[in-house]
């Protein structure tokens, strides 16, 4: 159970999940389905699937790739690879296999279209964003978009038009939720990218500035949202909803601006389904 406990750490098992289930979630939108179909089954496994493994790759050869950086911070001096509970041949060669096997899956059971969309997020990722992070407190910005992917291939692989609006709105409300996530990341561990030596948004910006980062992000998540939903509110309802919003956000900024640990509590909240569903919700209402 130990092992498979830190192997869940180092395929990032919360994101890989969530990762996979937005591909599936853009595969049932493009047939404007909310529940799977038993005819598209094959599909729509092959595509959760596929991009569950070439997610939990690019996760793992993530950490191979910052496992000295790693040793620096505490967020992430517990990992498996900087406590050394398991080898760097190991995670090298897992996540290797991984990409490999999800990449196949979607050769066979999608098309060579999909495939190269996953090809090209595990390249925007791994070796544009990873890299970036330590060059430019700006890599967030370009690496989000691998983040954008994985619902583009599922609502491919569902037969959606590329130019739909729907799709782009979800795109949308996919990179500014990643921001938003980034921007509570720093808030919440402040304390370590102050005195990180390497340059870092929360550096660059100061403490306001990503405050104010993250709360413009949250504005167009919610934005995105609503337009997602279909819900396009009266001119009186549309005015009592951003009213709603601005109250929202002073709170949030007046919190999670305060206290490191009330960031954090923000931050699992943000980057759970439970966040994305009360986002929607409020969206919704």
């Amino acid at each position: 159970m130990k092992f498979v406990y830190v192997f869940g750490i180092i395929i990032k098992i919360s994101s890989s999940l969530p990762i996979a289930l937005s591909a599936l979630l853009g595969f049932l939108a493009a047939g404007s389905r909310i529940i799977p179909h038993p005819g598209n089954m094959t599909l729509e496994f092959s595509i959760f699937l596929g991009v569950f493994f070439l997610a939990a790759g690019c996760s793992a050869l993530n950490q191979f790739q910052e496992r000295a950086d790693d040793q620096e911070m505490a967020r992430t001096r517990n990992r498996p690879l900087p406590a050394r509970k398991v080898s760097p041949a190991f995670v090298f060669h897992s996540a290797l296999a991984m990409i490999c096997f999800g990449l196949l899956l979607l050769m066979v059971f999608q098309s060579a279209v999909i495939t190269l969309i996953g090809i090209v997020g595990l390249l925007i990722y791994n070796f544009g964003y990873t890299p970036l992070k330590s060059r430019t407190p700006f890599a967030i910005f370009f690496g989000a978009i691998a983040g954008c992917l994985p619902p583009l291939m599922g609502w491919i692989a569902g037969g959606g038009e590329i130019f739909s609006y729907s799709l782009w709105i979800g795109l949308g409300f996919a990179y500014f939720w990643q921001i938003a996530h980034f921007g509570l990341l720093l808030i919440a561990y402040s304390g370590d990218y102050e005195i990180s030596a390497k340059s870092n948004l929360y550096k660059y910006l100061g403490k306001s500035g990503v405050v104010l980062t993250t709360l413009v992000s949250m504005f167009f998540c919610f934005f995105a949202a609503i337009q997602a939903g279909g819900n396009i509110p009266e001119l009186i309802r549309f005015w009592i909803q951003w009213v709603q919003f601005a109250i929202i956000m002073f709170f949030l900024a007046t919190t999670i601006s305060s206290l490191n640990n009330y960031g954090r509590r923000f931050f699992r909240l943000w980057n759970s389904w439970l966040g994305i569903g009360i986002l929607l919700a409020l969206a919704a209402w």
